[in-house]
């Protein structure tokens, strides 16, 4: 290639890169398991391809389609597409390679990401409809069916009729990785593993998943019901070492809940027996459950599976599948190749809980299911309600965790105005039996996270500018600050306790202009925290009931597992508690009476004292495309702790080898090379070149230290890292909530007159002037007229 032929393939792939962004204007996350899926069941890539803008509208991150491995052509029936003739491409009813490549180019330019379905634990049993590739060296296994009883069974002998592919086998594993790699080379972002529990994982001495999942592509599996073994808990957590996993037993328990015209009161499954919420994809059906013989949902009723869905489709971390119902609805009728329903690029509820969720990305959740209505609130945003008979009625629930701030909403969906106080959510479902509150605009808009709300003593507010050109904003009756990234406002220095401040806000798109504002009080009183011990007790749900003030009816609550434990759990009580039982959600098991305590932590048998917080490492450091020394790990530089929070208000990261991009991760050792480095243990992205939005939480993983047995291991090539522009960011690692969150820096313009008094005034980087200075905080500092921002 020439050199002027060089440069113009670098300025068109720019061009490329600045299209996508500039198109992309749907709010769509830019990770796959912040929001939710639109499974395009048998659809063809030009019908997908044709439907992109509805789908962008409609609020779906991610469409997957049917597997691309042959032996099921146009008009075929649907099931053949599962009896693949090779783990390759191989054309058949959904198109060509080019139809895919240009499918993935199109779903990009809209913020779309394309999945595709992949089978590896079969081959079409049938001779001449299997590569021959498969008929030697045992790489396909005739052992017989599977005793579901034995987890060995479940990864080596036979599903159904079919061979089962031998994943132990180094060739075979390379043959997957290769078709892996042949899909990404088309664009696609991520794969759907079918039957993957049939798989085994590193611990049962099969190296597949550690093989085929290190692409850097988005990997969710199928895992019905339970992996099997006597320790499936422990299976689970190892397959979410490489991917993102179903949950089908409590989506079942949420759909037959809804069909009986209620709703269940359990907030998970497996992410209540210590599965990360964030490795979970859930569904109200899927392509199974509608097309296979026993009918499983094939004749339950659209409305009741979108009710269902609902539920599901707006967590904080779980992802969620939906759909696209064939047009036909027996076995053998259903076909390649043919269109399924577009309901939900139509239905305004379903877009509704797809902004929803997209919208609220960060923020935690909290589910209440009681009365036949669910509410999940998400912190500081908004909230969904369900209903879960459908009809149209009034509500007035429980605000879960007080998350949904106070104030007045109209519905997304109906147009009828809620109310909503710390306590309660009041309001008119509409006729869909699914209501979406929040007040964020359409449209240009700043985002304020937290979004209001009571804080204890101080608080750091994100601002960041969101499908807007320009805004401002004012902190109080203070001076109005231009902002055209991202901000950081500290409230709390000059409050006093229960006093009230307004940040009010107005952006732009050059187009269309939207305001708002959110009002943050100041609370010298730490909240009414409680934790529970559950690792000896094992509970799958554990609840609080509490009395002494706004006493909970029996069993209780549910409680929260905090992001930093699997077996520590959380509950903020209500001002005025005076006693407490614990409970797992009256089946059995229960403590005696116990008394509260602010801060204290029980298990099930006594309160073992005041809760000492997350386990935070004693020192922490930044290693990546650090611009004084990249990826030099005695050079890394050491950031700064506060409680269980480390930060640096300056790290400066410069462009990597693809002059794009940035990265970096986290060292608890700064050794003089990676060999010393490694022996400790490491923290770093749920995934591979994780895309860190500005001023966004993400989550934040520990990879362990080398030689200890673990899925996920600290080590150069295990170890993931965050992606993002390079540019000087304020990191802060949050150990309480197992987050990374990086905020650029923005210049700061002089803002003050000269003057001849030439004591050190301190003001934050929004202008409002401090009394004490707080260490390891970037101020504007004055003296006289010289204006610096400054690391206190």
């Amino acid at each position: 290639m020439t050199r002027i032929n060089r440069i113009l393939a670098v300025l068109a792939t720019f061009l490329l890169i600045f299209q996508v962004r500039a198109d992309n204007t749907y709010g769509l996350p830019e990770n796959i398991q912040e929001g939710n899926i639109l499974h395009c069941f048998n659809w063809t890539y030009q019908q997908i391809q044709d439907e992109l803008p509805n789908i962008a509208k409609a609020g779906f991150t991610a469409v997957q389609v049917s597997p691309t491995q042959g032996s099921c052509s146009t008009g075929a029936e649907w099931y053949y597409a599962y009896l693949p003739y090779d783990l390759s491409f191989v054309a058949n009813g959904t198109g060509t390679k080019a139809q895919l490549k240009e499918l993935c180019t199109a779903a990009h330019s809209y913020g779309v990401k394309i999945i595709v379905d992949v089978v590896a634990n079969h081959v079409n049993p049938a001779s001449g409809y299997h590569h021959s590739w498969w008929d030697v060296n045992g790489r396909v296994r005739w052992g017989g069916g599977i005793d579901y009883s034995d987890r060995n069974s479940i990864t080596h002998d036979q599903l159904g009729s079919y061979g089962d592919v031998n994943s132990e086998d180094y060739e075979v594993q390379q043959r997957a990785l290769s078709f892996i790699y042949e899909l990404k080379g088309s664009g696609v972002d991520g794969i759907r593993w079918d039957a993957a529990k049939h798989i085994g994982l590193p611990s049962e001495g099969c190296n597949f998943w550690n093989t085929v999942t290190a692409t850097g592509l988005y990997n969710y599996g199928e895992i019905l019901d339970s992996p099997g073994g006597n320790n499936a808990s422990q299976l689970m957590k190892e397959y979410t070492g490489y991917m993102s996993v179903t949950d089908n037993g409590y989506c079942k328990g949420v759909l037959n809940a809804v069909k009986n015209g209620s709703v269940t009161s359990g907030y998970g499954g497996w992410s209540a027996g210590g599965v990360a919420s964030n490795k979970i994809v859930y569904w109200a059906e899927s392509h199974d459950t509608y097309s296979n013989e026993n009918y499983e949902t094939t004749y339950v009723p659209q409305d009741q599976i979108d009710r269902a869905w609902a539920i599901i489709a707006c967590r904080a971390g779980e992802s969620s599948l939906y759909l696209s119902r064939p047009s036909k609805t027996t076995y053998n009728e259903i076909r390649m190749g043919v269109k399924g329903s577009t309901h939900a690029l139509e239905a305004p509820e379903i877009a509704a809980v797809n902004h929803f969720r997209n919208a609220a990305a960060g923020t935690r959740d909290y589910y209440v299911g009681a009365n036949g209505v669910a509410t999940i609130t998400r912190e500081g945003f908004g909230a969904c309600i369900v209903v879960g008979n459908g009809q149209s009625k009034y509500v007035s629930v429980e605000n879960g965790g007080s998350y949904c701030p106070a104030g007045t909403y109209v519905d997304k969906v109906s147009g009828n105005e809620f109310t909503v106080t710390d306590s309660k959510i009041s309001g008119t479902v509409g006729n869909s039996g699914i209501a979406v509150i929040y007040n964020k605009a359409e449209g240009p808009s700043l985002t304020l996270n937290p979004n209001g709300g009571t804080f204890y003593k101080s608080v750091e507010v994100m601002v960041t500018l969101d499908r807007a050109t320009s805004a401002w904003y004012q902190v109080g009756n203070g001076e109005k600050r231009n902002i055209t990234g991202t901000d950081i406002i500290y409230l709390g220095e000059d409050m006093a306790d229960g006093e009230s401040v307004t940040v009010t806000w107005e952006a732009t798109d050059g187009t269309t202009t939207n305001s708002g504002s959110a009002v943050f009080t100041r609370s010298d009183t730490p909240e009414n925290a409680i934790y529970f011990d559950n690792s000896a007790s094992s509970w799958a749900d554990v609840y609080v009931h509490h009395w002494g003030s706004n006493d909970s009816s029996w069993p209780g609550k549910c409680m929260e597992k905090i992001a930093s434990s699997d077996h520590i759990y959380k509950y903020v009580c209500p001002e005025g508690t005076t006693g407490l039982v614990f409970n797992n959600n009256n089946k059995g098991s229960q403590t005696a009476d116990l008394t509260f305590q602010r801060g204290h932590i029980y298990n099930h048998q006594q309160d073992l004292g005041e809760y000492s917080g997350a386990e935070t490492p004693n020192q922490f450091f930044i290693i990546g495309d650090l611009s004084h020394d990249a990826w030099n790990p005695a050079t890394a530089l050491k950031l700064t702790r506060q409680g269980n929070t480390y930060k640096s208000t300056s790290v400066e990261l410069v462009a990597s080898s693809d002059q794009i991009s940035s990265f970096f991760s986290f060292l608890t050792y700064r050794g003089s090379d990676w060999t010393s480095t490694n022996k400790y243990d490491r923290y770093g992205a749920e995934s591979k070149d994780y895309v860190l939005k500005d001023g966004i939480p993400a989550k934040m993983v520990k990879f362990e230290a080398e030689g200890q047995n673990t899925a996920r291991m600290a080590s150069a090539s295990s170890t993931y890292s965050w992606k993002l522009a390079p540019g000087t960011y304020l990191v802060k690692a949050d150990f309480d909530k197992m987050t990374v969150m990086a905020a650029k820096i923005t210049s700061v313009e002089s803002l003050y007159d000269s003057s001849a008094d030439y004591t050190p005034e301190y003001y934050t980087l929004q202008g409002v002037k401090i009394k004490t200075p707080q260490k390891g905080i970037i101020y504007i500092v004055k003296r006289g007229a010289k204006v610096t921002k400054e690391l206190y």
